[in-house]
């Protein structure tokens, strides 16, 4: 590198960077490619490197397994363990295909810089999906009324709206954790 002006050496150390990026984004794209990009998660599965038939089969065996796990919600002066289809969760969803698609998308649907960007951040195991939501509304309301009458006896006011949106969460949290029921 003797001889080079600065000018020069700054070019080549440029060159030199952007042929170790498109390296690594080629190295990149071999690696995962056909399969799930590493560090993708489905409520609490890891499903990096698995095909999309495998990652609908894991996430099918997945599904059953929370449907067969209680869901446990405390607060003050009492606790409550339900089963997912207390809440109108079984036996319609979640949609383990859209949820197989969407891990799989990760990384390839959107333009080059966003795709890179979701790369680079499942590389760091920061992509955690879940599935979406399937609660039927009514029986969500026949829980919490029945949570807000005790809460009542209590003299302890039930937040509803938080309650609700803790009611999904806690349904697509992976594994199952106790959750405090909002009061006011």
């Amino acid at each position: 590198m003797k001889g080079l002006s600065r000018t020069a050496k700054a070019l080549l150390a440029g060159v030199i960077l952007v042929c170790l990026i498109v390296f690594g984004i080629i190295v990149d794209f071999g690696i995962n490619a056909g399969v799930v990009h590493q560090g993708v998660t489905v409520s609490g599965l890891d499903v990096g490197g698995l095909t999309l038939e495998d990652t609908q089969s894991a996430l099918y065996d997945h599904r059953s397994e929370m449907r067969r796990t209680e869901v446990c919600f405390s607060g003050p002066g009492f606790e409550d363990c339900l089963p997912p289809e207390d809440f109108g969760w079984f036996p319609t969803g979640p949609d383990v295909r859209a949820s197989a698609q969407e891990a799989f998308d990760v990384g390839r649907t959107e333009g080059p810089l966003v795709a890179l960007g979701e790369r680079l951040r499942a590389w760091t195991g920061d992509i955690t999906l879940s599935f979406p939501p399937s609660t039927k509304p009514s029986k969500v309301t026949d829980v919490i009324d029945e949570w807000e009458q005790r809460l009542l006896e209590l003299d302890v006011r039930l937040d509803r709206a938080r309650t609700r949106a803790t009611i999904k969460d806690s349904l697509a949290a992976w594994p199952r954790i106790e959750m405090q029921i909002p009061t006011d």
